[in-house]
């Protein structure tokens, strides 16, 4: 009888395991698969996700100032999902600049990491961001936002002829 109990415990653990394991990989496909694609209606190209370029978008020394019209250089940038999309800010100024995103951004995302919290408090400070959307990103410095204001224009890729076929 007691040989009966452990096979039956046996069974039964090795079932907990099956339920625990699966579950588990469940979990890791929703988080790590499926919500980064919730919403968009298709999946981001990796080409879209890892670009081969970047744009370097540089805040000049002396952008605090009112009267020096360059601050964001270039102050509009175009860039084409897939080529160039992730867009790195970097602070040539002592004194501390945001990117910030408008609230009419045509992504929630950028919206979120484009924020006050992005503070660039030192010369060399970056932030980046990667678009994924076509659309017109419009930000600014929150402690300058009535002269430092910048673009990014974000273009869909241009679609590449097919091979025909010989």
């Amino acid at each position: 009888m007691a040989a009966k109990g452990a096979q039956h415990s046996a069974v039964i653990g090795i079932i907990i395991l099956l339920v625990v394991g699966s579950s588990a990989s469940g979990l890791a496909y929703y988080q790590y698969l499926y919500l980064p694609t919730v919403g968009r209606g298709e999946e981001i190209p990796p080409e879209w996700v890892n670009p081969k370029e970047n744009v370097t978008v540089r805040i000049l020394d002396g952008s605090f100032n009112p009267s020096q019209p360059e601050n964001y250089v270039p102050k509009e940038a175009v860039i084409v999902l897939g080529v160039n999309n992730t867009v790195i800010w970097v602070s040539e100024d002592a004194i501390p600049h945001t990117v910030t995103s408008q609230t009419n951004s045509p992504s929630r995302e950028f919206i979120e990491n484009a924020s006050t919290s992005n503070y660039l408090q030192r010369v060399g400070d970056r932030f980046a961001f990667t678009f994924t959307k076509a659309g017109v990103f419009d930000y600014y410095c929150v402690p300058h936002s009535s002269w430092m204001r910048g673009k990014v224009e974000v273009l869909a890729p241009i679609p590449q002829p097919s091979p025909e076929p010989k």
